[in-house]
């Protein structure tokens, strides 16, 4: 049997068991980083990998002296948290993994081994952060590049944990981690399309807050309508309808009048037409018995306050 560190050998039998192993560290080219741990003598992972620590020659401590793309897996067990850099080390082990390849990273999980709520912890002063599986995943999305892994598998590993225990007592000898694995896989061309949609989706937002701001002060009579008016027609947009009275609720306001305020200014918006047709069926049946001059007429009359969206 290997000797393993001591969490890894916690979870040896399991991994064996459900084909862990065989699934995700089977290849011939495996890092295990900080495989020691607190065991000096400790084998790496797999009788391939290759166990990194600080001692490892030509490792500074936060690039690994591995060609890009080179490794089959990179397997790091309690290791994260005990790293101040954590976007560093994220990113360096995504680096080396080749495409198809896994990323294994398995933290101490907050609600089971900390079970207090800040640092420092009291079972070990080095721990930099507290994971819970929300935690650790926004941490890989800040890392790691948009659309360019896959999460194969998620555990919140608790065999033989004694949920009796105080907070103030040790937390046993059970497993007490949150194992991830992430598969790298190419970045499609359309991501960085994606990308400036979620920025322009983060800019509309903002631009519409700003214009329901806007309106209230006008329905107020603290902004005169010509300042509002000329922000909707510089931006071509408005913010649905559905936010306004979101926003209208509680004022002692009536609708009627905002209604005829919002009608003036949507005159301003771009419509996409043929999108809006391709998704109405009516307005374009409408449009076809000539009872409609356009598909804009209709979504600035009545589309709008149905929340019908003109495609922006």
């Amino acid at each position: 049997m290997r000797n393993l560190g001591p969490e890894a050998a916690k979870a040896h039998a399991r991994r064996v068991s459900s084909g862990f192993y065989d699934r995700f560290l089977s290849g011939s080219a495996i890092l295990d980083i900080g495989y020691r741990g607190t065991t000096p003598n400790a084998d790496a992972i797999t009788e391939a990998a290759i166990g990194i620590d600080l001692d490892y020659p030509g490792y500074d401590g936060r690039q690994l002296p591995f060609a890009d793309g080179s490794q089959d897996a990179v397997f790091a067990s309690h290791v994260l948290e005990h790293i101040t850099d954590y976007r560093n080390a994220l990113s360096d082990w995504y680096r080396i993994v080749r495409i198809g390849g896994f990323i294994i990273i398995c933290v101490p999980h907050h609600y089971i081994y900390e079970r207090r709520p800040t640092l420092p912890s009291l079972w070990n002063p080095d721990h930099k952060r507290t994971y819970t599986p929300q935690t650790l995943l926004a941490e890989i999305a800040v890392a790691l590049p948009e659309n360019s892994y896959r999460i194969r598998h998620l555990a919140e590993n608790d065999e033989g944990v004694d949920y009796t225990l105080r907070p103030d007592q040790t937390p046993g000898e059970g497993s007490y981690e949150i194992e991830i694995v992430l598969e790298r896989v190419s970045i499609a061309a359309y991501t960085e399309l994606l990308r400036r949609g979620i920025r322009m989706e983060h800019h509309l937002a903002e631009l519409h807050n700003e214009m329901i701001d806007g309106l209230m002060a006008c329905v107020a009579g603290d902004l005169p309508l010509a300042t509002l008016d000329r922000l909707v027609s510089r931006f071509r947009t408005f913010p649905p309808w559905f936010r306004v009275t979101e926003a209208l609720r509680g004022l002692d306001t009536k609708e009627l009048d905002v209604i005829k305020i919002v009608n003036g200014l949507l005159r301003h918006v771009d419509v996409d037409e043929v999108w809006y047709l391709s998704m109405n069926s009516d307005v374009a049946a409408a449009l076809e018995q000539g009872s409609l001059q356009s598909a804009a007429e209709h979504w600035r009359q009545r589309g709008y306050f149905e929340d019908r969206v003109p495609c922006w």
